[in-house]
């Protein structure tokens, strides 16, 4: 047996034994491989593991697949003319609020109705609209204070503010060239509500005459006419229901107008048929919005 003096190694009978230094606690102690060392199999182990998974090369091919990812979705949704709408056009955002005086002092439909009449004789617009009871609407605004100054003015028993709320539209179905123009056709209804509510004030405090209120309603009837003309000859080619919806409901509202125009009552009863018809194309502005 031969023995190196820097060989913990025991050599016994031909055979190399290698030795441990044991603890006190029966155990022995690991001699711990210094950094870079080890025999030649780990080593190069190790290399080719190292070699075959490049952190760096990796995370820029992820960084590169998300991004084509990205760009792709976001191309499509352009495309369609939807990507504002996916983004801003969601189920609670609200566009604007008008502000009605009511009457809810009603449960059944007859009733109002015919309280509604009366409503109208006095000026009133006297539209009747049902949200789990029946209210009957006698003017709207566009500011809560201007609604409450009218409630508190009038002094009547049961009145309080009913709020038309209008929620911003989804356009999701437009293309990216007919967001604009339905856009802009859908502003008639703020056309058709500031136009006849300021012909309404001035007729009722005798600073407009019924035949200049009337020249001024034909003119903004032609106004709506023309705008729906436009969007017609964008969708002309295209079956979309939407479309069919927002061109039925102005095509309504510019009937009203129409009538209103060539309405041949005066005083209260004229100034009523005004606040009627703003009030109907709010509401029915709002129940296009919902539909959209």
């Amino acid at each position: 047996m031969e023995k190196n003096g820097n060989d913990k190694n025991q050599y016994y009978g031909g055979y190399n034994y290698k030795a441990y230094d044991w603890r006190a606690d029966g155990r022995y102690n690991v001699e711990k491989r210094r950094k870079g060392k080890g025999n030649y199999k780990d080593t190069k182990y190790k290399n080719r593991k190292r070699k075959g998974f490049d952190k760096e090369g990796f995370f820029v091919a992820v960084t590169m697949l998300i991004c084509f990812s990205l760009t792709f979705v976001f191309a499509c949704l352009s495309a369609n003319g939807s990507l504002l709408s996916v983004v801003s056009n969601k189920d609670d955002v609200v566009e604007k609020v008008y502000y009605a005086v009511a009457i809810d002092d009603f449960n059944n439909q007859s009733t109002a109705l015919l309280y509604a009449d009366e409503i109208k004789n006095r000026g009133g617009a006297g539209y009747v609209v049902y949200d789990q009871r029946y209210y009957i609407l006698l003017s709207a605004y566009e500011s809560r204070e201007d609604a409450e100054n009218v409630k508190n003015r009038l002094m009547t028993e049961n009145l309080l503010i009913y709020e038309i709320t209008v929620k911003k539209p989804a356009l999701s179905w437009c293309k990216f060239d007919e967001k604009d123009a339905t856009e802009d056709t859908l502003e008639y209804c703020e056309k058709v509500f500031d136009s006849l509510y300021d012909i309404s004030v001035e007729v009722e405090t005798g600073s407009m005459s019924e035949t200049t209120a009337k020249a001024k309603i034909r003119s903004l009837h032609d106004e709506i006419s023309t705008l729906n003309a436009k969007s017609d000859r964008l969708y002309q080619n295209r079956n979309c229901m939407e479309f069919l919806k927002i061109m039925t409901e102005i095509k309504a509202v510019c009937s009203m107008l129409n009538n209103l125009g060539d309405y041949m009552y005066t005083d209260n009863l004229f100034i009523a048929a005004i606040r009627f018809t703003y009030i109907v194309t709010v509401c029915g502005y709002k129940s296009l919005t919902a539909s959209l």
